[in-house]
């Protein structure tokens, strides 16, 4: 499929028009050059005259070392497959990394989905303090996760429990 440079320019200014500009932005540049999501990655980072910033082969390849990559480069926006921005997320849960710099996450390929692990931590990156409820098959099933019980400071049955928990502290 090739992408029209309509498309693309459209794209690059909406980008803009949404997200940080100036020098405060640097992003990954994850994507292969190959790969039409670098498009995106580079002009856009250069139309809000934002930072690039580029990790090399062996760090891009690996969540623990990419994780800390971001961190110590202080990088704002990541363009990545959800499998990464996962394994990322899960590596930042390890290392008890909040990468606080890490704002924005864009993907491309695929749908977005913000799976329980993104979301612990951007909730501990925004400070705020997490609570897993089991409701649903999928909420007992992750309940019992090691790495769910490890990461989320509370883990309930009922959401009619969470105010004996807010209040109680």
């Amino acid at each position: 499929m090739v992408l029209p440079c309509g498309v693309l320019v459209n794209l690059v200014l909406w980008h803009g028009s949404v997200s940080p500009t100036g020098l405060r932005v640097r992003t990954a540049q994850f994507s292969a050059i190959s790969f039409d999501a670098s498009a995106t990655e580079i002009l856009s980072t250069l139309h809000r005259g934002g930072c690039l910033v580029m990790p090399d082969e062996q760090t891009r390849r690996s969540p623990e070392r990419f994780v800390r990559w971001l961190e110590d480069n202080r990088v704002s926006e990541l363009h990545a497959p959800n499998a990464m921005v996962d394994a990322v997320c899960e590596a930042a849960a390890e290392e008890g990394l909040r990468l606080p710099t890490l704002v924005e996450i864009a993907q491309a390929g695929e749908a977005f989905v913000l799976s329980d692990r993104i979301a612990v931590v951007a909730a501990r990156a925004a400070g705020f303090r997490t609570a897993l409820i089991r409701r649903g098959p999928w909420g007992h099933l992750w309940a019992d996760d090691p790495l769910v019980r490890r990461d989320a400071e509370w883990v309930i049955d009922s959401i009619h429990d969470l105010p004996g928990l807010l209040f109680s502290r």
